[in-house]
């Protein structure tokens, strides 16, 4: 934040030393022309970003120790700028979760794939303009929208689905001759012989046991919930539709009175 405006676009859009300005030059041997304002306890030692003559002493081009853009050679990358202006700790990344290797790289995708922090990620790609380039708000935007949302959609709901189906088919299967070889329910089709015996035992037990007497609350809220004649069901779902829709008509910069209403609504 204390680079001048001058400073954040070279920054952002570096340029070949010949191309660059009287005015961006002197911002690397002044610092007062780096800065947005005086500086106040922060000095900035901008000079060894550029190459000097051993003997003229005059800047004939960019540091040796930049990296240089890779498929640029003659351009230094964003972050080689930042580190001579402002100082190496001072470049951060985005977040947490990027793809400097492959082992980030995976366990970006594993931690995405989980539909946690994904839209994050892909707003961090869709602004990336390349390695340590500054990033810039929808400079590339159709590739990572097209993969990530691909991703979620095969490598999330797809495969889950999928393994889902596979674990339910398995299961249905098992079911079907436990219950055609052994003679056992759907629901004792995983236990053994013995288990399925004494599950058969409990249900007999229990319907044996004597019935509790209703309390008076309950007892009504039984006719209630089973009245034929109430629509018990209807009206509950009715009720969490309404929760539904009342949830939905947020909106940015709702009004006082409007957003008490929703409160009230979503109270009640």
């Amino acid at each position: 934040d204390a680079l001048s405006e001058e400073a954040v676009d070279l920054l952002t859009y570096p340029v070949k030393f010949s191309k660059l300005t009287d005015h961006q030059l002197s911002m690397f041997t002044n610092t007062s022309q780096l800065l947005a304002e005086e500086p106040n306890g922060i000095l900035y030692n901008a000079s060894s970003c550029l190459r000097y003559d051993n003997i003229t002493g005059v800047a004939v081009g960019w540091s040796d120790k930049f990296s240089f853009q890779t498929m640029h050679p003659k351009l230094p990358t964003s972050r080689d700028l930042c580190d001579c202006m402002v100082g190496e700790s001072k470049w951060n990344q985005v977040g947490t979760l990027h793809f400097d290797n492959i082992f980030y790289g995976m366990a970006c995708l594993y931690e995405i794939s989980t539909t946690e922090g994904w839209v994050d990620v892909m707003f961090a790609a869709i602004n990336s303009r390349g390695i340590d380039m500054q990033p810039v708000r929808n400079a590339n935007v159709v590739a990572p929208l097209v993969y990530f949302v691909l991703f979620m959609l095969i490598g999330c709901f797809f495969c889950m689905e999928l393994f889902v189906g596979v674990v339910i088919d398995n299961f249905n299967k098992i079911r079907t001759e436990a219950i055609n070889d052994r003679g056992v329910s759907g629901k004792q089709a995983l236990m053994t012989d013995k288990q399925a015996d004494a599950s058969r035992d409990g249900e007999v037990l229990m319907k044996l046991r004597p019935h509790r007497v209703r309390k008076v609350v309950v007892s009504a809220a039984y006719v209630i919930a089973e009245n034929k004649l109430f629509p018990f069901d209807a009206l509950i779902l009715a009720t969490i539709m309404l929760n539904a829709v009342t949830m939905a008509a947020e909106f940015y910069g709702m009004p006082t009175w409007y957003r008490s209403s929703l409160e009230l609504a979503n109270l009640v």
